[in-house]
């Protein structure tokens, strides 16, 4: 009895199911930071922090919040402002394709990722305690407002540095130090 030819296939390889061909192992530097996924999400990341930014300085801070609003501002600042040196650095194609930059990209998107996340659970924390309280004074209903949108935006931005983490990470692991 002969032996079966052997199995041939033409199709998509395991890497180009699963995405991994998608994800280039390179930073979007110069005209790819306007063209790749992992560059388009640095401006969204910038323009809602920076929304989270502005909602939460413009609520009055009752002294029992203050800390928590001053972790979240400092979340939100912090991380806007090295986002807004990063987007400067890509654009001017300062770094180099070198693993370091890509272990460091990655790094830099998991540590916001998790900062954030901790900032968007107090938020909810504050604004689901405010919203127990009775709320009949007109400036503290709009501060109550200025929260709720808080919470919106900064789950976005939380989910827009998830997206970056994951892409990131991706972009790590295809690469060879």
């Amino acid at each position: 009895m002969d032996a079966p030819p052997p199995v041939t296939t033409t199709g998509p390889s395991a890497g180009d199911i699963y995405g991994q061909a998608s994800i280039s192992p390179n930073l979007p530097l110069g005209g790819d930071l306007c063209r790749r996924l992992s560059g388009i999400l640095i401006m969204p990341e910038l323009i809602f922090g920076a929304l989270v930014w502005i909602m939460i300085a413009a609520t009055n801070m009752v002294y029992l919040t203050q800390l928590a609003h001053g972790w979240i501002l400092f979340v939100s600042v912090t991380l806007c402002f090295i986002s807004l040196a990063q987007f400067i650095i890509y654009l001017l194609s300062i770094p180099q394709q070198t693993y370091a930059w890509v272990a460091l990209d990655a790094a830099y998107n998991c540590m916001a990722f998790l900062l954030y996340f901790s900032a968007a659970v107090l938020q909810v924390y504050l604004t689901a305690s405010m919203g127990q309280t009775p709320i009949s004074l007109s400036p503290i209903f709009n501060v109550y407002q200025l929260n709720i949108a808080a919470t919106v935006f900064i789950f976005i931005v939380t989910s827009l540095y998830g997206a970056s983490s994951f892409i990131s990470l991706k972009r790590w692991k295809n690469r060879q130090p």
